[in-house]
């Protein structure tokens, strides 16, 4: 698993060099990032369902890069909190 978080690592000081990920949060992406494949993979292996391995790989760079928010404009509509 070490070999899988240092390639994360380099991965993501990548996006972080190109502009692409925040750099002030990147002492968790590699973690956050490995815990969400590793929770993936388990699902997929429980559910017997490799046929859904690239809706699942393009499922979790979404949800890696752009989080699981429906929209800024949704969000703002109900205020920063999302309280009522």
């Amino acid at each position: 698993m070490l070999d899988v978080r240092a390639r994360f690592e380099a991965l993501l000081a990548d996006g972080v060099a190109r502009g692409v990920l925040r750099a002030e949060d990147m002492v968790v992406y590699p973690a956050a990032l490995l815990g969400m494949v590793r929770g993936a993979m388990i699902q997929a292996v429980r559910d017997e369902d490799e046929t859904s391995t690239p809706r699942r790989a393009a499922a979790l760079a979404r949800l890696f890069l752009h989080g699981a928010s429906a929209g800024a404009e949704r969000v703002g509509a109900r205020g920063e909190g999302g309280g009522a």
